[in-house]
């Protein structure tokens, strides 16, 4: 059968933007997605069990940087999709639900 865990297709998206603003700064949106496909992860291929569905998630930052600073908002499964990314017989580990952040970084 098929390789456990592998998708025949998996791929990333992205686009972004930088814009220019005053005092050397600079705003980037960008938006990412990535899909995983269809998958099967136990030797005794059980559709009921064994078998994990494709999905798609989409993803969202936006960066303001200056310099050697950054500090970036990003939002994570911003349709908050509600899938399984693991299983063990029967039972399900699903994925993180939509997610709001902020972080900051300094290069010296």
């Amino acid at each position: 059968g098929p390789n456990l865990f592998s998708p025949e297709w998996s791929y990333n998206l992205g686009a972004q933007y930088e814009i220019a603003l005053p005092g050397d700064m600079s705003l980037i949106p960008r938006l990412n997605y990535a899909y995983v496909g269809p998958r099967w992860t136990n030797l005794v291929y059980n559709p009921a069990l064994d078998y994990l569905k494709g999905r798609g998630l989409l993803s969202a930052l936006i960066t303001l940087r200056k310099g050697e600073w950054m500090v970036e908002g990003y939002a994570t499964n911003l349709a908050n999709e509600k899938y399984v990314s693991g299983q063990s017989g029967n039972t399900e580990f699903y994925g993180a639900p939509r997610e709001f952040g902020v972080r900051a970084s300094l290069r010296f």
